[in-house]
């Protein structure tokens, strides 16, 4: 049941990401027009009346120079036009792709007519030369915002951030579900060695650890259960992976290899475990696994 209520939180997070992508770009056609709308300085859109409308026509608009804001657009059509050029300015600015366009060819380009190209880049050259020599105010003009591509943007990444939270969230709800569950298994198996149920114990208790619930208890129950059954190689290799933390696991090593009849390596473990704790000299020399060495002059050495 959890991992249901999981799983449907992060689709419903995906979902509520795709909603919001699709708020900020679901007005926007599939593919930019050939030729981005005409607008003035001030926003309008530029007649679209052609040339040999309002002028002679054999004459046509050149364009002439790269404008870098609107400023600059503002400063260069007001000093030709002072000057007896007619001028436009084609501005890259489209508010269906927000601001796009300008991004890959800048702001905008200057257009004249082409009888007046001559004139109007000389114009231009000595307002250039002039602008590097006297400092002025369009490198500070405020360029047109794109705002909503930005805003845009940063919702979906905080909606992305927020998801990833989410699911790192249920990641750990389950693996902590997941590991709740070799908790019980592990509860079973203890129950299982209680009634000397060895094998089934031996069971849960791998089940639990294959599950992440790993406590240093269960690698000791299930050594026991182990060495129990005869598997002394099984429940060395459990007192082991818990030696560190208590001594007790020292000492039912030592027993193991009491069993196994290895004299050296029963002497050297039940050596460190009453190093530890030197109560364990009183049990090694009441424990039956012990009985074929209690005559033993190192054992008694050992334990007395």
């Amino acid at each position: 049941m959890q991992f249901v209520v999981i799983i449907t939180i992060i689709l419903g997070l995906a979902l509520v990401v795709i909603l919001i992508r699709q708020r900020f770009y679901a007005d926007k056609p599939a593919a930019p027009p050939e030729e981005p709308e005409d607008v003035d300085i001030a926003g309008s859109p530029i007649s679209h009346a052609s040339p040999e409308e309002t002028h002679d026509p054999n004459e046509t608009t050149i364009p002439i120079y790269k404008l870098s804001n609107i400023a600059e657009a503002e400063t260069l059509k007001a000093l030709l036009e002072e000057n007896g050029i007619d001028c436009m300015v084609h501005s890259f600015y489209d508010s269906a792709y927000d601001g796009l366009w300008q991004a890959q060819k800048g702001w905008g380009v200057l257009k004249v007519l082409a009888k007046d190209t001559a004139k109007a880049e000389d114009l231009i050259d000595a307002f250039l030369e002039a602008k590097e020599q006297v400092p002025d105010e369009m490198s500070q003009a405020t360029p047109i915002p794109a705002d909503r591509p930005v805003l845009s943007r940063i919702i979906s990444a905080a909606a992305l951030i927020i998801l990833l939270g989410v699911s790192a969230l249920a990641v750990i709800a389950l693996f902590s579900a997941y590991r709740e569950s070799g908790r019980k298994l592990a509860n079973e198996g203890y129950y299982c060695s209680l009634n000397n149920e060895y094998d089934k114990a031996i069971e849960y208790y791998d089940r639990a650890i294959s599950r992440w619930y790993r406590e240093s208890w269960v690698y000791f129950n299930r050594g026991y259960a182990k060495t129990e059954k005869g598997d002394y190689d099984g429940g060395i290799a459990d007192y082991t992976k818990v030696i560190a933390e208590d001594s007790i696991a020292q000492y039912n090593r030592a027993c193991c290899y009491a069993l196994k009849k290895d004299k050296k390596m029963a002497l050297s473990e039940l050596f460190m475990a009453i190093s530890r704790d030197s109560n364990w000299k009183t049990y090694a020399q009441k424990d039956n696994d012990f009985k074929w060495l209690w005559a033993d002059e190192e054992f008694k050495k050992i334990t007395e």
